[in-house]
């Protein structure tokens, strides 16, 4: 059964979740970031698997649920796919997966070696003694919207806080802290607390697991600050008080339909400004 009420649900699969009737953050940043018409179109036409998108959630099972992780994938024989015999072979393997994801033999070591460097930390204490992949349901109080969250982690025997497994290049402190704003991570993070104040009457402490996904497979954690966290809730009530006006008018616009004036990003007219200054 696909949840639709209000509450906290746990071992909803994925191909349940995104069928639930809500908004989700990612609408929220397509319509910031590009336009409601955008917003609209992904919500009318969901994202098909990518190769990246199914990467990533082995991981997460991997990692959070390694004891589930049998029963949701299969690790794919290492055949030549661009020859007849490699594609006939892979071809009867899938069959014979049943209703489980399948993942190549490379990725499935890519993704081991995640792992086993979370293990040999102690950061990984941060995904035992929780629940993976808890689902949210809420009613946004200021707009009535329904939404709708996937936590990576959550832990609620000693205080509430959620973890947020990322995979990354780099996993460096500099390069982190571009991709929280680059990728709406900080948004996200301030969703995700909105949805927990809701169902869960609290805002919980929050923290990025970081996992690079290639050798060495260095490992970073970081948590949230309050400033980040602000920013993020502004963006979110922005957003959503936008989307229930363009759902409120059935229209949803996409870019502004307007000669606009434009500039190049501020430091790089002043490095040119800079060099040409040197140069004289």
């Amino acid at each position: 059964m696909i949840p639709t009420d209000c509450g906290i649900y746990y071992d909803v699969p994925f191909s349940d979740y995104v069928q639930i009737d809500a908004v989700n953050h990612s609408l929220l940043w397509e319509m910031e970031n590009r336009s409601p018409l955008h917003a609209r179109w992904k919500q009318d036409h969901p994202q098909e698997d990518t190769p990246a998108m199914r990467i990533g959630r082995a991981a997460h099972a991997l990692i959070l649920e390694p004891e589930t992780f049998e029963q949701r994938w299969a690790v794919a024989p290492d055949v030549d796919r661009k020859t007849k015999a490699g594609k006939e072979s892979y071809a009867q393997f899938v069959d014979g997966s049943g209703d489980r994801d399948v993942i190549a033999a490379s990725e499935f070591e890519s993704i081991q070696e995640m792992a086993k460097a979370i293990e040999g930390q102690r950061l990984h204490k941060l995904v035992r003694t929780g629940k993976a992949e808890v689902v949210l349901i809420w009613d946004d109080p200021d707009t009535g919207l329904r939404c709708k969250g996937r936590l990576d982690y959550l832990h609620q025997e000693r205080g509430l806080f959620v973890i947020d497994f990322k995979t990354t290049e780099c996993a460096a402190e500099d390069a982190f802290a571009y991709s929280i704003q680059r990728y709406g991570y900080f948004s996200q993070a301030a969703f995700y607390c909105m949805g927990c104040e809701e169902v869960l009457g609290q805002t919980p402490g929050y923290t990025w697991l970081v996992a690079e996904k290639s050798a060495p497979y260095a490992v970073a954690a970081y948590q949230i600050q309050s400033a980040t966290l602000n920013a993020g809730t502004e963006f979110c009530r922005r957003a959503l008080q936008r989307y229930a006006r363009c759902a409120a008018n059935d229209e949803w616009p996409g870019y502004p339909d307007a000669v606009t004036p434009i500039d190049m990003p501020r430091w790089r007219i002043e490095k040119e400004m800079t060099i040409n200054q040197y140069q004289m």
